[in-house]
């Protein structure tokens, strides 16, 4: 979180420090042998993350920013400022995607031989995606702080209610008399409480039952794309 909020000469000095790490683990990934158990060390733990660290600082600066700006305002501004965080997020998923293969195709071409057979990884992520988690885990990274905005962009839903009748809810439930008031005070709170965890839920239910139902179909589609525009751009 601290490092999406870097400005002026801080910001010069991170970007700085992480292009030199990236440099660095470049030329790490190049000139350490084939048959070192280093190496694999130094493409998982140093150039990769390193590369990603770039698209997590992206992303976590954008949610902060949007999520400050949605907070300013009401209506639909927070779920629209949620959906535009989601749009962009997705663009950084792909390219991040395009940047990582990026990079190793890079160091296959430095090398003597290819470090890493790109063609044969998009086919093992499409066909069997659970043996290679690492990879998923590191590019689905980019998305947790849009997700977690998305959630709070739907529970803010529930603040269309005008305070006027949170007040009067709330004033209902200390009243002293017999009649239906402090009833009604208390169904209408709790009624506003279940909506607002069902505003919580139900993107994360949707987004699980997607997957679960489209799942297969979304990622070879996007293995696809993916793969189309490497080879376009000459990384394949």
């Amino acid at each position: 979180m601290a490092l999406a909020t870097l400005r002026g000469a801080g910001l010069f000095g991170f970007a700085l420090l992480v292009a030199f790490c990236i440099v660095a683990a470049t030329w790490s990934a190049v000139a350490i042998p084939q048959d070192s158990r280093i190496l694999i060390w130094v493409v998982g733990l140093a150039l990769l993350p390193f590369v990603n660290a770039v698209f997590d600082w992206f992303s976590y600066g954008l949610t902060i920013r949007l999520l400050t700006a949605g907070h300013r305002r009401r209506g639909l501004w927070p779920l629209a400022l949620g959906v535009v965080d989601a749009g962009v997020a997705l663009v950084l998923f792909f390219l991040l995607s395009l940047a990582l293969m990026g990079i190793l195709g890079l160091v296959n071409a430095l090398r003597a031989a290819p470090l890493v057979d790109l063609r044969a990884l998009l086919d093992g992520v499409a066909a069997r995606p659970e043996d290679h988690l690492w990879v998923v885990a590191m590019v689905a990274s980019t998305l947790l702080p849009t997700f977690l905005h998305l959630c709070l962009a739907f529970f803010s839903l529930a603040g269309w209610f005008p305070d006027r009748v949170w007040t009067r809810w709330v004033d209902a439930l200390g009243a002293e008399d017999d009649g239906h008031a402090p009833l009604g005070a208390t169904v209408g709170l709790l009624g506003l409480s279940l909506l607002w965890v069902a505003l919580i839920t139900a993107p994360i239910g949707g987004a699980l039952w997607a997957l679960w139902t489209h799942g297969g179909a979304l990622r070879e589609g996007y293995v696809d794309a993916l793969g189309t525009v490497a080879l376009w751009l000459g990384v394949l």
